[in-house]
């Protein structure tokens, strides 16, 4: 298999969302990417992606993502090494632990694991910064970065590949407005995240409109890390 040129959603999309597309023995599938793929409010248009056939070399790809502890990380860890198998491609995923909790030995250790692997693109998260940098400079062939999960904003990226929060948002609103069955309002309250999240804006810019008033009322927005653990304690203290 050769990659192709890919921008915004193509390649890793393609790798992580295997659940939501058609079989992969399908001729082709439509992709949504912003013409600008490092910035959500640009313009989308239609990708028709044509779907990679099985390797036909020793083709290596690393991945860096949180702990799959949330159904979101866990998705898209099932994803990629599901569609690696089908494609003949040696994955090597390495969890790194969400910030603060991350230790900067444990990632160094990952990232020379990763070098001795040898890949031809790396997949990172949204919680690398200044890693990034690091990253680049310890390959001595050519490596694509590709980041994955919500928009990484950085200019040493060469694809990014993430959902629009906003359409995620919008379709939740959607999903709850069909499913109410009764004359009652329903209380409702919305956990989207850490409030200094640039995708958490974007959800709610997208569920807060399109919820329907008449069948529901947003009574609060409690705002948490992404840390599983946090948001059960949230939860928890909200029910209590």
């Amino acid at each position: 298999m050769t990659f192709k040129p890919f921008s915004g959603l193509q390649l890793v999309l393609v790798l992580w969302a295997l659940s939501y597309l058609p079989s992969a023995n399908a001729e082709s599938v439509s992709l949504e990417s912003w013409v600008n793929p490092f910035e959500l409010s640009s313009a989308k248009r239609i990708l028709d992606y044509q779907w990679e056939e099985k390797a036909s070399g020793n083709h290596r790809i690393c991945a860096f993502i949180p702990r799959s502890e949330t159904s979101y990380w866990f998705a898209v860890n099932y994803g990629l090494v599901k569609k690696a198998r089908e494609l003949g491609i040696s994955l090597k995923v390495f969890h790194t632990a969400e910030l603060p909790q991350r230790s900067p030995e444990k990632l160094k250790e990952q990232i020379d694991h990763c070098i001795a692997h040898r890949p031809n693109s790396v997949i990172v998260d949204d919680t690398f910064g200044d890693e990034l940098v690091q990253l680049q400079r310890a390959f001595s062939h050519p490596v694509k970065i590709i980041a994955v999960g919500k928009n990484l904003l950085l200019g040493a990226i060469d694809a990014s590949s993430s959902p629009s929060f906003t359409d995620i948002g919008q379709r939740l609103a959607k999903y709850m407005n069909q499913k109410h069955d009764n004359g009652r309002i329903q209380q409702t309250v919305l956990f989207p995240g850490d409030r200094k999240m640039q995708y958490v804006s974007a959800f709610i810019d997208g569920f807060i409109p399109k919820i329907n008033g008449h069948k529901f009322h947003l009574r609060d927005t409690i705002y948490t890390s992404d840390n599983y653990l946090e948001i059960k304690s949230a939860l928890t203290r909200y029910l209590n």
